[in-house]
């Protein structure tokens, strides 16, 4: 396990801080707009008002109190156990639906 230097603290910060701006719902929006066929032809706001949903738990870490709000989205486990590789952590799990009520689980 490497030691606790400045550079691994910089680095673990700037992770944090990634996932904390991708779990910006307008974020995640422009994302799935760019990448999931699904979402391809919805507008940034429907996609960020109406289909991505609840407020999923950044790497199984509460977010700060102060940006836990409408924009910022949280809700089920970020982990995952196999038997092969044990626990793994995803940075971002949410639900999304499409405006034709596909239920569709990112991460």
């Amino acid at each position: 396990m490497p030691k606790n230097t400045e550079l691994t603290n910089d680095i673990i910060t700037y992770d944090s801080s990634t996932k904390r701006i991708l779990s910006n719902k307008k974020i995640l929006a422009w994302i799935m707009k760019s990448c999931l066929d699904e979402f391809k032809d919805y507008d940034i706001e429907t996609i960020a008002n109406s289909c991505i949903e609840g407020t999923p738990i950044v790497s199984g870490v509460a977010l700060d109190k102060n940006t836990a709000d409408k924009e910022v989205i949280k809700g089920t486990s970020t982990d995952d156990a196999t038997t092969i590789e044990g626990v793994v952590y995803f940075d971002i799990k949410f639900d999304a639906n499409t405006l034709e009520d596909e239920r569709i689980n990112l991460i």
